[in-house]
């Protein structure tokens, strides 16, 4: 198998970890971004983007933590 075909694959792979680990709850979300219950639209957006600084996979995260990170805000914005 090629490295790149096998660079699709491991992306695949994660694909599926990343769809076993989702944030449900109001709860976990704010744990995730670090925010105590109340937080204000901004300090949600000010935290993601934060933490995505630090965690986003171009920066050296990976994507399962910036995925958590975006559905933990898309959870408590909406």
């Amino acid at each position: 198998m090629s490295e790149r075909r096998k660079g699709k694959q491991d992306k695949d792979e994660s694909g599926d970890e990343l769809k076993k680990a989702t944030i449900t709850t109001r709860d976990d979300a704010l744990k995730v971004l670090g925010l105590a219950e109340g937080a204000s639209k901004q300090e949600i957006v000010d935290a993601h983007r934060k933490l995505m600084q630090k965690c986003h996979p171009d920066r050296g995260g990976n994507d399962f933590l910036a995925a958590q990170l975006n559905q933990a805000k898309d959870i408590l914005l909406s």
